[in-house]
């Protein structure tokens, strides 16, 4: 079984954990991690380029430093909208188009390194095409964070991106979730992974490279 740690807090924004010892510790702890996954909060990454590039920018340079030699890829976590957007405009859609293009930006931007790849993992993506069948079912009572499906196809997305496989090639399935949800997530998990993962190695964006 993989060893996974989860370093998660509430509403934290990337560049507080710079401060906290533990998760940097925890990074450098062994030289052999397959990905470090990178969230930033909910939120910051549908605002406008002027906005992240002061506080987002800086800490994901920070971060592929401190990642450099450690771990095999950076994933970093492209989320999903909220249920009623933000402002101005209140739509889920606005809200996912703004994350799409704020968390591709920074990939692009930060690049890779001699032995760190990075990846945009297309959570959002697959929110997206589950959200005409699945709509607030996606989320918690608070429209933001995910229900148990919404968690469930978030899951299989990094399967595909962390292990380059397909998510129809696992059997993992989640109490709670029925077999027919569970076929339409891997599904839209699958459709995202070979259609918008982004991976920036040696400079270049390209697509995935699942046969």
């Amino acid at each position: 079984n993989p060893l996974v740690v989860n370093k998660a807090i509430p509403s934290f924004l990337l560049h507080q954990h710079l401060r906290l010892a533990d998760t940097i510790e925890t990074i450098q702890s062994r030289n052999d991690w397959k990905a470090v996954i990178l969230q930033e909060q909910s939120i910051q990454l549908s605002y406008p380029k002027s906005r992240y590039s002061e506080v987002t920018l800086p800490a994901l340079f920070e971060f592929q430093r401190i990642i450099n030699g450690y771990s095999e890829n950076i994933v970093l976590y492209l989320t999903w909208g909220y249920l009623s957007g933000r402002y101005p405009e209140y739509t889920y859609t606005s809200m996912q188009q703004a994350l799409i293009g704020g968390y591709e930006d920074v990939a692009t931007n930060i690049g890779s390194t001699d032995s760190t790849v990075t990846k945009v993992s297309p959570v959002g993506y697959a929110w997206r095409l589950a959200f005409d069948e699945y709509g607030d079912k996606l989320y918690d009572n608070d429209g933001r964070h995910p229900s148990k499906l919404g968690s469930y196809l978030a899951a299989l997305v990094h399967f595909s991106t962390v292990y380059n496989k397909s998510a129809l090639e696992t059997d993992w399935r989640v109490n709670g979730v029925s077999e027919k949800h569970a076929k339409n997530l891997m599904a839209y998990a699958e459709e995202a992974f070979q259609k918008h993962l982004l991976v920036v190695e040696q400079g270049e964006r390209r697509s995935n490279t699942f046969p």
